[in-house]
């Protein structure tokens, strides 16, 4: 972490056939969420450098006016193995507080129906979760 982040630029080279394309939402937000140390800083400061065209369309997202959904649905199973292979979650009783710990439990609770868990309990979601 650092109390500043620069981000030089908001496009990457994505190969060959498929050239240079913008950073998603995700991979930038996961950026600006390096500044500030915790325990040094009560906050942080991340300037993006950008062409003009694309100026607004990170002002709106730095300003929270652009909704940003967890992509942590497509990966939890991957992401889930790779807790347990390192000792994070040492069982399945640890799993569930584990993903209520995640930015994705934090949308699905926002937009369920974008997860597909609309008028489900909390309860429902646990069991969900846990199969």
């Amino acid at each position: 972490t650092a109390h500043l982040v620069v981000i030089k630029g908001t496009s990457a080279w994505r190969g060959g056939g498929k050239g240079y394309s913008d950073l998603n939402k995700g991979e930038l937000l996961q950026m600006m969420g390096r500044a500030g140390r915790p325990g040094f800083d009560t906050s942080g400061t991340a300037v993006i450098m950008t062409d003009n065209d694309s100026t607004r369309k990170f002002q709106n997202l730095t300003n929270g006016l652009e909704v940003v959904e967890s992509q942590l649905m497509g990966k939890l199973i991957e992401t889930l193995n790779t807790e347990i292979s390192q000792s994070v979650i040492t069982s399945a009783a640890q799993a569930i507080p584990w993903v209520k710990s995640t930015f994705f439990f934090v949308r699905v609770r926002k937009n369920p129906h974008f997860y597909g868990m609309q008028g489900k309990s909390e309860e429902q979601m646990d069991n969900y979760l846990m199969n």
